[in-house]
């Protein structure tokens, strides 16, 4: 509506959602997410290529990028079948966990918005991606005697 058609956002925010165990105000759960959205050109233009749109890869990559500054080594993305409201559709688990879902927003839930590019988002569960951070982690020692690709000896007489 105002003309901005390359778009690269992020939100942090409370959602409230209805969960059949009881909370303290009803049955509501409050947690921090993670928003991302994705929309236009990726890369500016150049002369001597077309100017490529984001894609879902984009989108991973960003969610990567996130992982990884949160010092997190344990991730796995699981493609899922389209939806009505989502295409190329997948879910982000965390040593085992789903913590979020990722995709492209569907033809029918865009043209009910009047947008006329492909949009891809992602939603991610910040509360519990920040308590995964905080779990001790386990180290290893390195080898005493580290992995060669090559071994050379010499004999050299005096």
């Amino acid at each position: 509506a105002h003309g901005s058609k390359n778009l690269k956002l992020f939100e942090l925010g409370r959602v409230y959602t209805v969960s059949g165990e009881g909370q303290t105000v009803g049955n509501f759960v409050e947690s921090e997410k993670i928003s991302i959205v994705l929309s236009g050109i990726a890369d500016p233009m150049a002369f001597d290529r077309e100017a490529p749109e984001f894609d879902i890869f984009d989108l991973k990559s960003e969610i990567e990028r996130l992982l990884t500054f949160l010092k997190l080594d344990s991730w796995d993305f699981i493609s899922y079948d389209s939806t009505k409201e989502y295409e190329q559709y997948l879910k982000l688990f965390v040593n085992g966990m789903e913590l979020g879902l990722a995709g492209r927003v569907g033809g029918a839930a865009l043209q009910n918005s009047s947008v006329e590019q492909e949009v891809y988002f992602a939603e991610l569960d910040l509360t519990r991606l920040l308590e995964i951070r905080n779990i001790a982690r386990r180290f290893k020692a390195p080898p005493k005697f580290p992995f060669a690709s090559i071994d050379l000896s010499f004999l050299v007489e005096n």
